[in-house]
């Protein structure tokens, strides 16, 4: 049986190394990114990271969801190296639930650098696990490709309102990306044609 994960967070983090945040009210310290199996909304994440292992900018092993959430600064590790996350993965446990990754309304900028399985936004993607209108940037993270996720040019990335559909270089074209697709406004500041989108609560 899928079990949804309730527990949630939301924050900031602006350093380099591990990651600290509260889930469900408890302090947790996790290698590599915020604690798997839980939801995470709201949440940004700057800085660089290096670790060994599986490692994302904003989460190292993704079993619960991510959603409103993005990341900047380089990631670098040894496998399983995404600019969100290092693995969007699946997981079933002795009681029977089943838990998998799933990412929504979420973008990365920043360098990937990696030995194996390394992408602009997930690392690697485990069957059974969803991304949607995520995106990341081809331009300064240095990848073009990605298991799992959108890319798009840092023009588009900074198309200054949901829903565009842009060519490679920003410019409005019916035959060109989408991107934000059903992003709210109401949870993301999308700034000016020159900038990256933010929270609105930043």
């Amino acid at each position: 049986m899928r079990t949804p994960v309730s527990r949630s967070s939301r924050g900031s983090y602006n350093n380099g190394g591990n990651l600290i945040s509260i889930c469900s009210n408890v302090l947790q310290y996790i290698k590599g990114g915020l604690s798997p199996q839980c939801q995470y909304g709201a949440v940004f994440v700057k800085g660089q990271v290096r670790v060994e292992g599986e490692v994302g900018r904003l989460l190292g092993n993704n079993t619960g969801t991510i959603s409103n959430s993005y990341s900047t600064g380089a990631v670098s590790g040894q496998e399983s190296v995404g600019g969100l996350v290092g693995i969007n993965s699946y997981q079933e446990i002795l009681t029977g639930d089943d838990y998998w990754g799933i990412i929504k309304n979420s973008y990365s900028t920043g360098n990937v650098t990696g030995d194996e399985n390394f992408g602009g936004l997930v690392g690697k993607a485990e069957e059974d696990t969803e991304t949607i209108a995520s995106y990341w940037d081809i331009g300064f993270s240095g990848k073009d490709n990605s298991p799992a996720g959108e890319g798009r040019t840092s023009e588009q990335m900074q198309a200054g309102t949901p829903n565009a559909v842009l060519d490679d270089d920003g410019n409005e074209d019916p035959q060109g990306n989408i991107i934000y697709a059903d992003w709210e406004e109401a949870i993301w500041d999308f700034g000016s044609p020159t900038e990256y989108p933010s929270l609105q609560w930043e």
